[in-house]
């Protein structure tokens, strides 16, 4: 740890800005706090008093609950995700990153701290706290565990006895003595539901488009629909909204009803393709409709059965690039919507509010994202307005899949 190079920030899962103030105050030592206790700024603790041949000895710790509990938030443990997701790859990867998605709390110790070569008894109550929280912290080059033990590094180490914290289902908002309940944590779905949701999502949208071509045979397909759903036995997985898509009789379903349940094949293909069940389609080309109905099976209730039981995903490590491009794609196409300009698009990718991502996944004109044959900036509007709702669909499947949200529709895509 001596040759690391602090400051360093201590992230948990439990949100306890009053329980931390309270946990220095139990040690007996010297402890001083700025602002009040339940929202401090500045604690600072005596962890070596003075001697006959030394100065005392304070541990600096900051607090701003504007960091972790503002709008940004998600964007800064998406971009601290994809920070060590660059640091060479180690057998606890996947939990590394999963764990990056739970952390609702933070706390900084500034790099002051570290300004002589003795520091034992600040490192010491670093771990304490760490433990008091069930917390990692953060080095600019590694994260370690409560111990000080390495779970990740730059430069590929670490150590196969540091413990990851809990992953709990539910984190507190508080640290009240009455421990009021908090928001949920969300996990990530597991395979059987993605395919669940996959093919909820796909119904739906086979649904809506029978608006376009109202046959007569169409009202049959439709209550085959809910046939298919009760063999399924999906009841539970579908949404008011595409519960009502469904009950409508065909040619009486409403206009934003219809729209927004056929955009919803996107993000239904974006799930299939984390299940190894129908590739992606290139991120301005729409998905094959007929194609991908006859990928899902949906004509064949037995096998398609099969295939939700045997479901499986990808690696997370392809779960989590596909996440990051999404993203990046979504963000250029909501950019140019506010600033409709050129950018250089392959520059901004090697220094970006997230680091940096690989670039070579996107294709580019003029150094910026393609639209067809053009740069978006010289795209017609409604081909910029189409591939914008196309990212957006994707991307909102893809947050899902990482633990954006249990309920589907109300996940996060926010860049």
């Amino acid at each position: 740890m001596a040759d690391q190079l602090p400051p360093l920030t201590i992230y948990s899962t439990r949100v306890a800005p009053k329980g931390v103030i309270e946990f220095l105050r139990s040690t007996g030592l010297p402890l001083e706090v700025e602002g009040p206790e339940d929202d401090w700024t500045l604690a600072t603790i005596t962890v070596k008093k003075k001697g006959w041949l030394s100065s005392a000895q304070t541990l600096v710790i900051s607090h701003s609950s504007n960091y972790y509990d503002g709008e940004d938030w998600p964007r800064q443990r998406f971009g601290l995700q994809n920070y060590l997701a660059a640091f060479p790859e180690t057998p606890n990867r996947p939990d590394v990153l999963r764990l990056v998605s739970s952390f609702q709390f933070a706390l900084a110790i500034p790099r002051e701290n570290w300004d002589d070569s003795n520091n034992y008894q600040r490192w010491k109550m670093v771990y304490r706290l760490c433990e008091y929280l069930d917390a990692v912290f953060l080095t600019p080059v590694a994260l370690y565990d409560a111990n000080g033990l390495l779970l990740t590094s730059r430069n590929g180490q670490f150590d196969p006895k540091a413990k990851l914290p809990k992953i709990p289902e539910f984190v507190s908002s508080s640290d009240q003595a009455d421990d009021e309940a908090g928001e949920q944590q969300v996990n990530p779905p597991s395979a059987k539901r993605v395919a669940r949701r996959t093919v909820a999502l796909s119904i739906a949208a086979a649904r809506s488009f029978q608006e376009i071509d109202t046959l007569e045979d169409s009202e049959e397909d439709r209550k085959y629909l809910l046939e298919l759903i009760k063999i399924l036995k999906l009841e539970d997985e579908l949404e008011p909204q595409e519960w009502k898509v469904l009950q409508r009789p065909v040619g009486k379903l409403e206009e934003q009803d219809h729209i927004n349940a056929i955009w919803r094949i996107e993000g239904a293909a974006t799930l299939a393709w984390a299940l190894n069940w129908f590739p992606l389609p290139p991120d301005d080309e729409l998905v094959n409709v007929q194609e991908f109905f006859e990928a899902l099976k949906l004509g064949e209730p037995d096998a398609l059965n099969q295939m939700i039981d045997e479901a499986t995903l990808r690696p997370l490590d392809e779960i989590n690039d596909m996440r990051i491009h999404l993203t990046m794609l979504h963000w250029r196409l909501r950019n140019y919507k506010l600033r409709p300009e050129p950018m250089d698009f392959a520059k901004f990718s090697e220094s970006c509010w997230i680091g940096t991502f690989d670039i070579s996944k996107f294709r580019l004109i003029d150094n910026d994202l393609a639209i067809g044959d053009v740069s978006i900036h010289n795209a017609a509007t409604e081909e910029c307005s189409r591939v914008n709702s196309l990212a957006m669909e994707r991307h909102l499947a893809i947050n899902w899949i990482t633990g954006g949200s249990d309920i589907y529709s109300e996940t996060d895509t926010s860049t």
